[in-house]
């Protein structure tokens, strides 16, 4: 829009409210500022506003009052999150491979979690995670979409503090969402492990695509 204003394709900007043209007063102020050096105006379906003195005050209070109030909303919103949590719900996350989500809780899905643990212990036993992959595939096991577990999903699962019951959400971790299904020790291991491999494997192709 800002680009093809400079080329006069057009001469005005109709939004619906004045808070819809940007996210915050600032990127407004200059939207707007780079709009009117190229002639072009910015006008409101719904306010009547006029370009005098108080015209100006008044679109001013409009910007500010609506960002405000969305900047209210945002902490009431995360306040809620960490209540939710603060409870033990799942606080809108989604359930991952071996849980499932009953009145906003975390259950252990048993017959996941046992194939997640079989995954954990294959893994400790040196089984790389192409093999972990493999082994999937040819035993039906899909994800919550019905899709073919990948190489990365399953590099995923092995370096998900979920696992051990940790669940973090605005910088703050949380212990009494997520039940465990893998020991800790285990756990730890299995990532330190992956992240390793997965870096390594990063390594590679980076070394690769040098060439």
């Amino acid at each position: 829009m800002l680009k093809d204003s400079t080329n006069k394709f057009f001469e005005y900007v109709i939004v619906y409210k004045l808070d819809r043209f940007a996210r915050n007063r600032y990127d407004s102020a200059i939207n707007k500022a780079l709009l009117k050096k190229n002639g072009i105006k910015v006008l409101s379906a719904c306010e009547q506003i006029t370009d005098s003195p108080e015209g100006i005050i008044l679109e001013a209070m409009i910007e500010g009052y609506a960002e405000y109030y969305s900047a209210e909303l945002s902490q009431k919103v995360k306040r809620g999150m960490r209540e939710s949590c603060l409870k033990g719900n799942a606080a809108g996350v989604k359930p991952i491979f071996g849980y499932r989500l009953v009145n906003k809780k975390y259950v252990i899905e048993e017959n996941e979690a046992e194939i997640v643990r079989k995954l954990f212990s294959d893994y400790m036993d040196g089984k790389i995670s192409k093999e972990l992959v493999e082994w999937l595939k040819n035993s039906g096991v899909r994800t919550h979409r019905g899709k073919v577990f990948s190489f990365g999903r399953v590099s995923e699962m092995l370096r998900n503090p979920k696992y051990i019951g940790k669940c973090s959400y605005g910088g703050t971790i949380y212990e009494n969402i997520v039940p465990p299904i893998i020991e800790k020790t285990c756990f730890i291991v299995c990532r330190k492990d992956c992240q390793k491999t997965h870096s390594n494997r990063g390594e590679r192709v980076r070394a690769r695509n040098s060439f």
